[in-house]
């Protein structure tokens, strides 16, 4: 069981990044987007197109974008923006999409999750996954020849500022016993009240570009925290790359 479970985490945390049509149009000098929808795997040599759509919530006045036969979409985005928006697609679990676009086009390939892949991964840490909660993946990514192992996040709840338990992985797979996290760099949030949150730790200051996600700065300029959106029935992810861990 462990190895699929292990391709079932990585797999859902493969929110990539960058390069396309017009969603709301009448951004100046837009920024070309795209997205590819596939259905997560645990074989990830599978390639199988989702149909779905886009619905952006942020920036207002955006129409929904379906998927072409491929699952992909291309849209127009604005420059150096936050993007709030959802990806649904029938018989997966909706996910939400944080991001804060800058100068360049993006391309991103998700996969998206059943709610059996994450009935079974809530299983791993004695877990029921709850519908009247928001789910949390995040990944703090090694940069090459890097070791992120030992990372510790602080998520916490900006509408309440309570502190929530933060869940990694030992060998891959999720140990709610574990007090940092893995070589993976993997964090989850189980089952949160829906809200705003903040995801804190001293590695982000190390990573180099951020997939998914706000970032949020100190006074020095230094990267402290990412930023995102919980909703009940809905998987965030948040993806921080080229990351050189806390010992950097």
């Amino acid at each position: 069981m462990r190895a699929p479970l292990q391709l079932a985490l990585a797999a859902l945390l493969l929110a990539a990044c960058e390069g396309p049509a017009p969603f709301c149009g009448g951004f100046e000098d837009p920024l070309a987007y795209e997205l590819s929808l596939s259905k997560l795997s645990l074989n990830l040599d599978e390639f199988v197109p989702v149909a779905g759509e886009l619905c952006v919530e942020q920036p207002t006045g955006c129409e929904c974008v379906s998927t072409d036969e491929d699952g992909l979409i291309r849209v127009d985005a604005p420059r150096n923006t936050e993007i709030l928006g959802e990806v649904h697609a029938t018989g997966y679990v909706s996910t939400i999409l944080v991001h804060r676009s800058d100068e360049v086009d993006r391309f991103t390939a998700m996969r998206v999750l059943d709610r059996a892949t994450l009935t079974i991964l809530g299983g791993t840490i004695g877990e029921r996954i709850e519908r009247t909660r928001g789910q949390l993946a995040m990944r703090i990514s090694a940069a090459e020849g890097a070791d992120v192992t030992g990372s510790v996040v602080t998520l916490r709840n900006l509408d309440t500022g309570e502190v929530v338990p933060s869940v990694y992985t030992q060998g891959r797979i999720p140990d709610p016993d574990a007090t940092s996290s893995d070589d993976s760099g993997v964090v989850l949030g189980v089952n949160l009240v829906e809200g705003r949150y903040e995801a804190e730790s001293a590695a982000l200051g190390t990573c180099g570009v951020i997939d998914a996600g706000w970032p949020r700065y100190d006074a020095s300029g230094r990267l402290r925290a990412l930023e995102f959106v919980v909703r009940a029935d809905r998987v965030t992810l948040i993806d921080a790359l080229r990351c050189f861990g806390p010992g950097a």
